[in-house]
């Protein structure tokens, strides 16, 4: 099936292969698209993903079998939604977003702003997480095995929290004395956790051990918590900037986990 959406713009980030349009959704509905997952309802956005690009002219972008992700909001016809129209390889990303997100006590730490404030109690903008789940879809994961591993993340995610309660919410005062300490809680940090879970997941785990985050870190006759500011590590690889390009996130994450693996 080939299918063209008129009036639509290109996201400007490192997958340019994500597409969005406004809409009424009574327009949105006349599409009658398959939908993958039947069972969750897509509230805010409508998440259509399709298998490759024909032709983008003028702002019409003809793409093939372009499917919901979702299940449609109930809700007027005349309620305008934004599309998020993403490749298959993206799909992923956007679906484990989606399901964190549903997750109210981890949904609770996310800014839905460009950036997080000097007085924040958050952990990262949507944006970052999305920037975390970007760099994933070159793993070989099946569609259909979609819905339990996102259950298995929440369930991790959650057990993270449980282990660390710096992880979950903090009141402002708390957020900011842990963060002179430590990055434990930064996107970096998460980006760590998640991936960890992700590879160990597609290796057929059934058990997901979680990181012994408090474990002592042993480097260049240093020793702390691996996320502590002061490690040395993080001055090697940017010297000592805590803003990272994918390939010093890369491997600082590689450090990491053979620190997982030894400890």
């Amino acid at each position: 099936m080939v299918f063209t959406f008129d009036n639509v713009s290109n996201l400007t980030r490192k997958n340019n292969e994500v597409y969005f349009t406004v809409l009424p959704l009574g327009l949105i509905k006349d599409w009658g698209f398959p939908i993958v997952q039947s069972d969750v309802v897509g509230e805010d956005v409508i998440l259509v993903n399709y298998d490759t690009v024909v032709s983008l002219i003028d702002n019409k972008l003809k793409v093939t079998n372009p499917q919901f992700t979702y299940k449609l909001p109930n809700g007027s016809k005349n309620d305008e939604y934004v599309v998020l129209i993403v490749s298959e390889v993206q799909q992923f990303p956007s679906y484990c977003v989606h399901q964190l997100l549903t997750y109210q006590r981890f949904e609770r730490l996310i800014e839905r702003g460009e950036k997080l404030s000097s007085n924040s109690t958050k952990l990262m903008t949507i944006r970052s997480l999305h920037d975390i789940f970007e760099d994933f879809p070159n793993y070989q994961i099946e569609r259909s095995l979609y819905p339990q591993l996102a259950k298995d993340l929440i369930k991790y995610v959650d057990s993270l929290m449980n282990d660390y309660p710096e992880l979950g919410y903090l009141s402002v005062a708390q957020r900011k004395q842990f963060r002179k300490k430590s990055i434990a809680d930064s996107s970096l940090a998460w980006y760590c956790y998640i991936r960890y879970f992700i590879e160990q997941r597609i290796t057929g785990s059934k058990i997901f051990p979680r990181p012994l985050l408090l474990k002592e870190f042993h480097y260049e006759n240093w020793t702390g918590n691996f996320f502590d500011r002061d490690n040395p590590v993080f001055f090697n690889v940017n010297k000592g900037r805590f803003k990272f390009n994918d390939e010093q996130r890369g491997l600082i994450y590689e450090i990491w986990r053979q620190w997982i693996k030894e400890a």
